[in-house]
């Protein structure tokens, strides 16, 4: 257990204690610390429990694949300054054939859209492995 877990757990115990929710002698059920640490847990990690990776992906928005296609074309441009132009200019060409304009007026095509920039992303990120 995480110090901040441990310091909720008493606190959450104490106030349960003292307020009569909870007793120091153990329910047949659960026990007045296990009551304590589900609650210090909410406390501490939300009512979820520990933040895992499973959240799902903020909606792609027209503001996001504008700042998303920059951000490639700035990377892109950096691999060239650092690489050389022979290094980035098959990502250049997969980098023109997006149509932003037509990003922008369709949702269904920022999702395309934002897909293209990843996987030019993770070609990016095999160019600079090398």
């Amino acid at each position: 257990m995480g110090a901040r877990l441990v310091i909720a757990v008493v606190v959450v115990f104490g106030a349960a204690v003292a307020a009569g929710v909870a007793s120091a002698e153990p329910t047949p059920t659960a026990s007045a610390y296990d009551e304590a640490r589900c609650l210090a847990e909410r406390f501490v990690y939300g009512p979820a429990g520990p933040a895992l990776d499973t959240a799902e992906p903020a909606p792609v928005t027209a503001a996001s694949v504008v700042e998303h296609y920059v951000d490639v074309g700035r990377r892109i441009s950096g691999l060239a300054q650092d690489r050389g132009a022979a290094a980035a200019s098959k990502l250049w060409e997969r980098f023109r054939y997006i149509r932003i304009a037509d990003a922008l007026l369709d949702p269904a095509k920022r999702d395309v859209t934002d897909a293209r920039l990843r996987r030019i992303e993770d070609l990016l990120a095999a160019q600079y492995a090398h």
